[in-house]
């Protein structure tokens, strides 16, 4: 289930009650010429979806267009970005989800407290309170209908046409797979089970943090890997992450394939999963890259390593990012204090602590400018132009927004 993400706001006296927030943060939205097209004065913004972007000011959240204009004007203590043209929004903490059109019209009657968003057609809803008791979870369709009436205490989203949800029976926690009638397909008895992926779902026997051994079972609810490992990840590439070592013993990495046979036998002291045919591995603290058999393709040389994407990773060496090819071959030099993924043709890199964009060939086409950044969406990206600052002043405690320009950052490895 996705929860929605409130902000909450405290008041902190007396430790640091001899300091007040002077100087707000500033966010804007520039173009891919760097050019600013729309500057809001304060307020927290996210990205444009459906050519909406919520923005937070005088502790509401509302929505915006491309012109910077309102649209919604700030009313939710709680919003979440538009997706199939509804957005879910909460108006006050007792008050039930309510989703809206892009005009701000209530277009599902409001009778849940909490809501995620719609895959594949259903989307989670719970019954219950601030308290969070005596919660129940069920899922409606895009008409507000309930098709499976609250009744669990944990819901997740639907995946590969089936729900994962689970029943509190105390000491145990009972979990089933639902289909999108609510008809119970499969109630596996293990002690946790995650969704499917890939056909496939991760089990395990014990508790997972500590005794648990994980294994993988098929949609007839058949064990196809025995619970033997002490984690392991979803397939990718048809091979899948496995870790053999306890929480407080050395780890070792390997991979499997489908049938738990080792393609890779546990021997790296970290590893990512298989992207594009090709896994980040680290040995003696390198990371290098293996193929789906195991071989090394690029030797283990760098501090730091992410997955490829489109053809590209990014690597750490002697202290700075650079982006290397399958090869191993550096086609834009290591010369970054930070590097984030490609997206659409455009990277986020920081040097000496400001953020910019460049292209595929290392080009700089908006120089690091920004105290913080964020990648394109829908052709506009959000950017940080002054941080709040705090100077001393006596009598006067700040109120602190429990969030931060950085909260939803992904650094994606």
């Amino acid at each position: 289930m996705k929860a929605l993400n409130f902000i909450a706001i405290i008041a902190v006296a007396g430790l640091m009650a001899s300091c007040v927030c002077e100087q707000k943060s500033t966010y804007a939205y520039i173009d891919k010429t760097g050019t600013v097209v729309i500057k809001l004065q304060k307020g927290k913004a996210y990205d444009f979806k459906e050519g909406k972007a919520r923005v937070y000011k005088d502790f509401r959240w509302g929505f915006i267009d491309r012109a910077g204009k309102f649209v919604i004007e700030p009313q939710y203590i709680g919003a979440g970005h538009f997706e199939n043209g509804l957005a879910i929004t909460k108006k006050s903490e007792n008050d039930n989800i309510v989703f809206i059109d892009t005009t701000g019209q209530s277009v599902l009657k409001p009778q849940f407290y909490s809501a995620g968003n719609f895959v594949e057609g259903l989307a989670v809803v719970g019954t219950g309170n601030i308290e969070l008791t005596h919660c129940k979870y069920g899922y409606i369709d895009s008409t507000g209908t309930a098709v499976i009436p609250p009744k669990y205490d944990l819901a997740w989203d639907f995946s590969e046409g089936l729900a994962l949800v689970a029943i509190d029976k105390g000491r145990t926690t009972q979990y089933a797979f639902i289909d999108k009638t609510g008809n119970i397909v499969l109630q596996p008895t293990f002690d946790k089970v995650l969704c499917f992926s890939g056909g496939l779902a991760r089990v395990v026997n014990g508790t997972w943090w500590d005794s648990g051994q994980w294994g993988f079972i098929d949609k007839t609810g058949q064990v196809v890997i025995e619970p033997q490992f002490d984690l392991v990840w979803d397939f990718k590439d048809g091979r899948a992450l496995v870790c053999v070592g306890k929480m407080s013993d050395p780890k070792k990495y390997g991979f499997i394939d489908r049938s738990g046979n080792f393609i890779v036998e546990p021997q790296y002291s970290g590893a990512r999963d298989f992207s594009e045919g090709l896994a980040c591995v680290w040995k003696d603290g390198k990371a290098g890259y293996i193929d789906t058999m195991g071989n090394i393709v690029i030797e283990p040389q760098f501090k730091e390593a992410s997955s490829f994407d489109g053809g590209l990773a990014r690597v750490e060496s002697n202290g700075k990012w650079g982006y290397i090819d399958r090869t191993g071959k550096f086609i834009i030099e290591p010369q970054f204090d930070r590097a984030e993924k490609f997206v659409d043709g455009i990277a986020l890199v920081r040097v000496d602590k400001k953020w910019g964009y460049i292209d595929k060939t290392g080009k700089f086409l908006i120089k690091p400018q920004f105290d913080n950044a964020w990648h394109f969406s829908e052709g506009l990206a959000r950017v940080l132009i002054q941080k709040k600052v705090w100077v001393p002043k006596k009598h006067k405690p700040p109120t602190f927004l429990i969030d931060s320009p950085d909260a939803d950052k992904e650094f994606e490895y």
